[in-house]
Parts: structure tokens; C-alpha cells; sequence
């Protein structure tokens, strides 16, 4: 019983020992660095405290002069068709008409026809307002298509998998 006191004695005392070495070592260390002793350029912002860091910002200058006018978007026709192929809104589509194919077994199948221009290029997004299922839309530019002849694009929707009216927004090139 009387070595298990000591021992617990020299727990404490090491302990102790150990703590007042820590202490004091960071103490010893904010007496040794000073102002300058740090190289000039080696702090950063990060390294201020938020009242010096305020201290480094000045008044806004004046506004700057008016850019140049931006170029002219790239798109040549765009706008939005509905699931039974009425074209909602539009830019760029001249006499153009969207022919919604009713023969197609489910539907899903709009033709593009009396473009002003060639399509080089399209993109289609999936209206997907209150669609819960899997939507998505496949796109064929120019040539026959044995779903649109002489169509100048094409546009197939699907919802899940399954070719099916449904509406989408274009941008053609």
C-alpha cells in the first residue's frame, strides 16, 4: 500500500513537471520573436488580425467606362415546343413550321421544316416541368428520316425509355 502511494506521488510530481515545461516553453518563445525579427513580406492576410485587415482597404474608386457591346448570340432559331408540337415560343424560325407526327405509334416524333438556313447543329433540353419519370430527347439533323421525310431536323422525346409526347426547348446552328 505504501509503494502504490509513492508511485501515485511521482505520477503527479512528472505530470506537474511536464506541464510547467510546456508552459513555459511557449511563453519563452513570445519573448523571442519581436517585429524584427520577422522578414519583411512574410506574413500574409491570413496571418492579421480583422481590425489590421481592415485597416488595408480604402475607399472604392469611380466606375470604370462602359464595356464595348457584346457580340450577337449565336443562336440562328430557338424557342419552346409543347407535347402536341405547337411551337410556344420563338426566335429566328422565319415561315419554319414543327410538324408534331401523329402516325408514330406513341407520338414523340416533331419535324423541323422550312428553316432560313441550313442547321449545322442542335441542341434540345427536355421540358421537365412536373416530370417525375425518366425524360430525354434524341436529335437528327438533316437527311431523310424515315420518321420526318425531308425534315430538316428531327426531334424524338422519350419518358422512360419510351418514345412519348412531351415538350422541349430548342437552339439550332
Amino acid at each position: 500500500m505504501l509503494q502504490r502511494r509513492f508511485s501515485g506521488r511521482w505520477v503527479l510530481v512528472a505530470f506537474l513537471l511536464g506541464l510547467l515545461i510546456a508552459t513555459a516553453g511557449t511563453a519563452t518563445a513570445a519573448k523571442l520573436i519581436t517585429g524584427k525579427q520577422i522578414k519583411n513580406g512574410s506574413i500574409g492576410l491570413a496571418d492579421l488580425n480583422p481590425q489590421a485587415r481592415r485597416s488595408l482597404q480604402g475607399k472604392q474608386g469611380p466606375a470604370g467606362p462602359a464595356g464595348a457591346e457584346g457580340r450577337p448570340g449565336a443562336a440562328k432559331a430557338y424557342g419552346h415546343v409543347g407535347p402536341t408540337g405547337i411551337l410556344d415560343s420563338s426566335s429566328g424560325m422565319g415561315g419554319a413550321t414543327v410538324r408534331h407526327d401523329e402516325s408514330a405509334t406513341a407520338g414523340g416524333v416533331y419535324c423541323f421544316s422550312g428553316l432560313l438556313f441550313t442547321p449545322q447543329s442542335a441542341i434540345v433540353t427536355v421540358d421537365a416541368y412536373g416530370q417525375s419519370a425518366d425524360v430525354s430527347a434524341l436529335t437528327v439533323i438533316g437527311g431523310d428520316n424515315a420518321n420526318c421525310p425531308g425534315a430538316q431536323v428531327a426531334v424524338l422525346t422519350a419518358v422512360g425509355g419510351v418514345v412519348k409526347d412531351h415538350g422541349f426547348y430548342f437552339l439550332l446552328n
